[in-house]
């Protein structure tokens, strides 16, 4: 019998065996030793950058940018195959649960983006506002988290439509909504109507991602393996990936470049196909990269 749970479970351990193969090669001694000083190097300049820090600094624009940026970039890792398109799509309806736990998953993963980008505008924000305590800058971290939720749940639904277009053109009203909420919320001023916006953009996204037939198995399953190329790329700079496969990528400009640089004749067959397929792979991207 069909376990929309056991199945998570089991594509979560296979999941956790592969980034633990690889993770390993990563963070070796020498990198995470690279890694500390650069870390403490910034930390000292961002320091004595507080420091001087001009009067006429826009740093409400700064913070509200980190922060909407923080809860706008909400990646998914569905844990998808290219299987799953033929064999889990009759089971569709069971796979709710699923997906839930599967959003729940990425949003605890991807805390520590909010973690670091809170810890690094901290001081800023406490250089800035001096007079707020505490628990006023908490009362923010709660609102990050909520509307970070809320981001990535609009993401999920998002997710089911097969346009682009529209898929781009939610993202970019969310996070232009998210950094003018994190700029009002700091100057105290049109938190309200901007909150109305926010949430009728959510409200939107959702009942646009209802009307749709069924699941986009197709971009779920090609979101996974975009996400999981990215991260075998990553990988080859510091060890050998054998799974890195290569993609095709259509560059309509750059391609529009080598029809009119080299004529589609007979004659220059080799020449035209040699360089479509170069503009159009990814191996210059991953030779630069190891």
């Amino acid at each position: 019998m069909f376990n929309a749970v056991e199945l998570f479970k089991q594509r979560l351990t296979d999941h956790f065996k592969l980034l633990n193969r690889y993770l390993r090669y990563i963070f070796n001694g020498h990198f995470m030793i690279a890694l500390i000083f650069i870390i403490i190097t910034l930390a000292i300049y961002y320091q004595r950058w507080l420091e001087n820090i001009g009067e006429n600094f826009p740093s409400s624009i700064v913070i509200a940018l980190a922060l909407g940026f923080a809860v706008s970039y909400n990646p998914l890792q569905l844990l998808l195959k290219e299987p799953d398109k033929v064999f889990l799509i009759v089971k569709e309806e069971k796979m709710q649960r699923y997906f839930q736990l599967a959003v729940l998953y990425n949003f605890i993963v991807q805390l520590y983006i909010v973690f670091i980008i809170t810890a690094v505008v901290l001081p800023l924000y406490n250089e800035v506002y001096p007079n707020e305590t505490t628990l006023d800058f908490l009362y923010i971290f709660i609102i990050i988290l909520v509307v970070k939720a809320w981001n990535l749940f609009a993401n999920w639904n998002v997710l089911k439509i097969h346009n682009v277009r529209v898929r781009m053109f939610d993202k970019l009203i969310r996070t232009l909504l998210s950094i003018a909420l994190f700029y009002f919320l700091l100057v105290d001023t049109f938190v309200v109507i901007t909150a109305v916006l926010y949430f009728a953009a959510i409200v939107n996204n959702i009942i646009i991602s209802r009307k749709q037939a069924g699941l986009a198995w197709d971009v779920l399953i090609e979101n996974d393996q975009n996400r999981l190329a990215s991260f075998y790329r990553f990988v080859s700079m510091f060890a050998d990936a054998p799974q890195l496969t290569k993609r095709v990528k259509k560059r309509r400009i750059l391609s529009s470049l080598i029809h009119q640089i080299v004529p589609f004749k007979h004659s220059s067959t080799y020449d035209y196909l040699y360089r479509l397929t170069f503009i159009r792979s990814n191996d210059y991207y991953i030779c630069t990269s190891v």
